[in-house]
């Protein structure tokens, strides 16, 4: 058993200990301070313990490592283990093992879109862009200021300016020098519809529309100019990123094509459709991408599907899955962010879950597919789009405001 004892060192008793019967022997053991945890070697393996409430010590891991491990150390986010071989085995503590919830920011009023960078996340929603200190994500988030932007639906931050989309207010240029008061400078209309997602790459944000993908020079943040667009084979775009000189847009809803496009964008004015591939999803919506692989998220039902972006793969546009974000298979997908082997999702029934992402292949087509679910904790069912900072997951949440749930 793992022992925690009161009183140390004048007066010992007993705070609380594990079961009797974890297999193994305890052979060293090493308190994390930053998570609360310790984590212990036993001849077997590694196993990691909660020990935030000593009276209720929990299991949040064990894994079985080549050897008979009897030793242990940490470094920073490292276990260092002595394996009983001729070998030194180092273990990476950053998976996410047991997810908790903190106070985040609820103002009383929803947000539908974040970005964090250095120690700040920057939300849009109700009209508003806030600005919020995560520098202590453990307490509740302070806020910094605030500033009205009509239609505010979606955020980029790029330099020392935020880009906002803003529905039928198209995109809105927001100063951000004055952290109390960000104030907006520029602004540009749509061509058409709606926008509701952005994303910045040097002198150009793409904003993903109900109409279509439009692209907007933002050189001169004070005089945004409307450069081009491709329009929607589905009824509405709902997100988009870049990659290199491409731009991968989600396009489709209910009883419409659904679809991935791939967009050449390396001349902003004529964007050129290089590529589609046909989703399974019943509305697609939240798209993030890594070198070989787009997942993208369906808004009404199935959960993340993933196809194959890699042109030299063999697998070409080849489409996979889906996983199911949702453990009792009912909920719908509504933001995703990729973090090495990981993929984190926010769904209307069960909150938020950690998706094993690190062989997108092995995801089966066949439903339900829970198996790839490794961790989950249910908030609620408002969660949208969110960003991982160190962690942390900041999760926008359209009654909530911003959720936080510490993830290791």
């Amino acid at each position: 058993s793992l022992f925690v004892l009161n009183r140390y060192p004048a007066s010992f008793s007993l705070a609380g200990k594990t079961a009797s019967d974890q297999s193994g022997n305890v052979a060293d053991l090493r308190y994390d301070a930053a998570t609360g945890k310790v984590h212990v070697v036993d001849g077997i393996g590694i196993k990691s313990f909660d020990v935030a409430s000593p009276a209720a010590i929990a299991l949040d891991e064990s894994i079985n490592t080549p050897g008979s491990p009897t030793g242990i150390a940490l470094l920073g986010d490292y276990a260092m283990i002595g394996t009983g071989v001729r070998s030194l085995q180092t273990f990476d503590l950053r998976s996410p093992v047991a997810l908790a919830q903190k106070a985040g920011y609820a103002p009383g009023s929803g947000r539908s879109g974040i970005a964090t960078r250095g120690g700040r996340a920057y939300t849009a929603g109700n009209n508003l862009i806030e600005i919020l200190s995560i520098s202590d994500p453990e307490t509740a988030l302070p806020l910094l200021g605030q500033g009205t932007v009509p239609g505010a639906a979606d955020i980029a931050v790029s330099g020392t300016y935020a880009f906002i989309a803003a529905r039928s207010n198209g995109i809105s240029i927001v100063d951000l020098s004055d952290e109390a008061n960000p104030a907006v400078v520029g602004s540009a209309l749509p061509a058409s519809g709606t926008l509701q997602a952005i994303v910045v790459k040097g002198d150009y944000a793409y904003c993903a529309g109900s109409a279509s993908l439009e692209i907007f020079d933002i050189s001169d943040p004070e005089s945004p100019v409307w450069r081009g667009f491709i329009d929607s084979e589905g009824h509405g775009m709902h997100d988009v990123v870049i990659r290199g000189s491409r731009a991968y847009v989600t396009d489709g809803v209910y009883f419409q094509p659904n679809s991935l496009k791939i967009v050449d964008v390396s001349d902003p004015a004529r964007p050129a459709l290089l590529a589609r591939a046909a989703t399974g999803a019943i509305t697609i919506g939240p798209v993030r991408v890594n070198e070989k692989y787009a997942f993208v998220g369906d808004s009404l039902g199935s959960g993340v599907w993933v196809v194959d972006i890699d042109p030299e793969s063999g697998t070409y546009l080849t489409e996979y899955g889906p996983a199911d974000t949702d453990a009792a298979n009912t909920g719908d997908t509504q933001g995703i962010v990729l973090s090495g082997g990981y993929l984190f999702a926010t769904n209307s029934e069960s909150g938020f879950a950690v998706l094993d992402a690190s062989n997108p292949k092995a995801w089966e087509h066949a439903e339900p597919n829970i198996g790839f679910i490794l961790k989950n904790i249910n908030f609620g069912t408002s969660g949208g789009e969110l960003s991982i900072e160190g962690r942390y997951a900041f999760i926008a949440d359209s009654t909530y405001g911003i959720r936080v749930i510490r993830l290791f």
